[in-house]
């Protein structure tokens, strides 16, 4: 079993650890998802004991993507399965698994290792850079969680960045919501962020 860790922060009335991860064993079947592949366990801090989740998702987790958590709930990306990726998605409160109901076709059909995942404003946010254009577009989960509105598209290359712009590091040097009767502008930048799309 490969192990990695990673910590999301949501607010809840108690601390609760989940541990989400992949199983050694399952039996990959090309006409369906592996059912039972993932195990999930809670730690209880009152109790000071771990205890197992019955229901856990029927798919397997991409375990190189960290996980996000906006509005009580944690995300993880899935492994492509049908050359698609899927977001799971845990409620603290209900501790109960769901998969997304829709996600971005942008992002659906990419590589997990090239999109990023990330909470802006409590709210679940991709971030995807296209390697014809070097355009670094970034999408924001409404809270319905049917629809994504994009809310920046970053000319990579204008900006003179070599690598990958992060979500968090988007956070930082200055973006802004965008107010859709005028261009956002960067703070370190001459370069201007498109205007946002709904998907």
């Amino acid at each position: 079993m490969k192990s990695i860790f990673h910590l999301a922060f949501v607010k809840a009335t108690d601390y609760k650890l989940v541990w989400l991860y992949n199983c050694d064993k399952y039996i990959a079947d090309a006409s369906s998802p592996n059912v039972g592949v993932t195990k999930c366990e809670i730690f209880d801090f009152r109790k000071n004991a771990w205890r197992y989740l019955a229901c856990t998702p029927s798919h397997r987790i991409f375990y190189y993507q960290k996980p996000a958590s906006a509005n009580g709930s944690v995300y993880w990306f899935t492994e492509p399965y049908n050359e698609r990726i899927e977001v799971v998605a845990f409620d603290i409160h209900t501790e109960t698994f769901r998969l997304l109901p829709k996600i971005n076709p942008a992002i659906a059909g990419s590589d997990p290792h090239h999109i990023d995942m990330c909470t802006l404003d409590n709210s679940l946010s991709m971030s995807k850079r296209e390697k014809d254009t070097m355009i670094q577009d970034i999408w924001r989960l409404k809270p319905s969680e049917d629809t994504w509105e994009k809310i920046f598209s970053i000319p990579v290359l204008l900006l003179g960045l070599r690598s990958v712009i992060n979500l968090i590091g988007a956070r930082r040097i200055g973006l802004s919501q965008p107010h859709p009767s005028r261009f956002v502008r960067i703070r370190r930048s001459f370069s201007h962020i498109a205007i946002p799309e709904v998907w």
